[in-house]
């Protein structure tokens, strides 16, 4: 079987080898074997779980998370529902953030378009995504009002 060094790994999945030698160290790579001299030596296998784990931290999930992630993956398919649940979890945190980000990329376009009419001299008043929200905000809250 082939076998990679660290900078051949570096260079395929494009990280760096110092992150690479720290993620092992972490144990996020529990199947990365040494040679003779010490070295570590990344299969086929390896080079997927230098993927998986690059994927799971691209999502932000934590370091220890990932760790744990392994652990439970080690641990076998007992623990299927518990790696199901913290995937979910993380992909819930990512969609916040999306949406977060969706709405910080509406003010930009917005901001955009207002010094784009002003530099072509358009004087139409643009719509305002953050006046939106506060007007829908006071409608909700004037409506809760009148509830009680």
């Amino acid at each position: 079987m082939k076998t990679y060094t660290v900078k051949e790994v570096s260079e395929m999945m494009n990280i760096s080898p110092y992150t690479l030698r720290f993620y092992d160290k972490k144990g996020l790579f529990p199947f990365v074997k040494r040679n003779s001299k010490n070295v570590r030596e990344f299969n086929e296998e390896d080079l997927e779980w230098v993927y998986i784990v690059m994927c799971l931290r691209a999502t932000g999930l934590s370091i220890s998370n990932v760790q744990y992630y392994i652990n439970l993956f080690r641990q076998g398919d007992d623990t299927v529902k518990k790696r199901l649940e913290l995937l979910i979890e993380q992909r819930q945190i990512i969609k916040k953030q999306l949406a977060e980000l969706k709405q910080k990329s509406e003010m930009l376009e917005y901001k955009i378009a207002v010094y784009q009419g002003m530099i072509d001299g358009n004087k139409v008043r643009l719509h305002n995504p953050i006046s939106e929200k506060v007007k829908k905000r006071e409608q909700i809250n004037n409506s809760k009002l009148r509830l009680i």
